[in-house]
């Protein structure tokens, strides 16, 4: 890799890095405009902070609702849905159960762990509010014995 391509993803990550800092309030509309049209905000749009981003488990605040996502277990996809409404404070995750007919994904108040149940964190919840974001990535690996 030659010096000119590595200070180019350099560069691409500081845009992108910066892109991360925006949230709702935090700059004038001009500041966001100016910030665009010079190309720094990368490929990742500009989201607030806190859930409301929009996207799989997306936290609709007025409902108190983690939103239908998915997740990828053991090469095969599963779909999540929704969560029940008025969701009390508390942690959140995506409960993988595996077994012989069949895998299963939902959202679940977070628990232990098991040889065939998984818990991934989704959100931490406090005063009816996103206090903590995990959606930001996760894997469930699985292996034949």
């Amino acid at each position: 890799m030659e010096l000119q391509d590595i200070e180019g993803e350099i560069a691409q990550i500081k845009s992108q890095m910066a892109a991360m800092t925006f949230s709702p309030g935090a700059k004038t509309e001009e500041e966001r405009e100016d910030f665009i049209r010079q190309g720094l905000y990368g490929e990742l749009p500009i989201v607030p902070i806190g859930g409301d981003g929009g996207g799989m488990f997306k936290w609709d605040g007025e409902k108190k609702q983690i939103g239908a996502g998915g997740v990828m277990v053991g090469g095969h996809w599963l779909n999540v849905a929704a969560s029940s409404e008025n969701l009390q404070d508390g942690s959140y995750a995506v409960k993988v159960t595996l077994g012989a007919a069949g895998d299963t994904a939902q959202i679940a108040e977070s628990g232990t762990d098991s040889d065939t149940v998984r818990y991934i964190p989704i959100y931490t919840v406090a005063d009816g509010k996103v206090a903590g974001d995990m959606r930001w990535g996760f894997v469930v690996q699985c292996w034949e014995n």
